[in-house]
């Protein structure tokens, strides 16, 4: 199982949610970003994707590697998560095209 991760924000914000003070979590953003800034960053570049069928089971599955993590779902799940990263690259694209990309959407 992989492991959450959470974004810096996130933290902060559960950090005022319990009333840490903002000197405090002003201290803990110095100190993360400081950490984050010496931290070498990791790239997941390296994708695959395959399927199988389970011989106890009798059911299809499909198996997502993302750099050394595998994940193996069934296929309804995975078409959810193939319909989310294409759902979330259209969405991408959409804004990078900007507003006047958008107003053409509106006007078709």
């Amino acid at each position: 199982m992989a492991r959450p991760l959470l974004i810096l924000e996130e933290v902060i914000g559960m950090l005022e949610t319990v009333g840490a003070t903002p000197a405090l979590i002003t201290k803990f953003r110095e100190q993360a970003e400081f950490v984050m800034d010496k931290k070498p960053q990791r790239v997941n570049d390296n994708v695959a994707v395959s399927s199988g069928f389970g011989q106890r089971a009798q059911r299809g599955f499909v198996t997502i590697e993302v750099n050394d993590v595998a994940v193996q779902m069934d296929t309804k799940k995975a078409q959810e998560v193939a319909l989310m990263l294409l759902q979330a690259a259209a969405e991408f694209l959409r804004l990078l095209a900007g507003p006047a990309a958008a107003a053409t959407e509106q006007a078709a």
